[in-house]
């Protein structure tokens, strides 16, 4: 069987402050705050507006991410 893997070659880390930055864009499509944390954790908290999809999912729906939206995960 073949191992799925996503390229994190362009992935980067950001500080804080440019995530609240972002996090108003949300709303316009050009950002989504990717909650990749287990159910319970999200249903405890979460950053408003987020999306869940545990990590152990995102292989089998990553199709399902916006390819135009800068895509920030915690």
């Amino acid at each position: 069987m073949q191992t799925k893997t996503i390229d994190l070659s362009t992935a980067r880390r950001i500080e804080i402050k440019d995530a609240r930055d972002r996090w108003e864009k949300q709303a316009t499509g050009e950002v989504l705050f990717l909650d990749v944390r287990d159910p319970e954790s999200f249903e405890h908290i979460h950053v408003k507006g987020a999306t869940s999809l545990p990590l152990n999912h995102l292989m089998a729906h990553k199709d399902i991410l916006p390819k135009d939206a800068e895509i920030i995960t915690y």
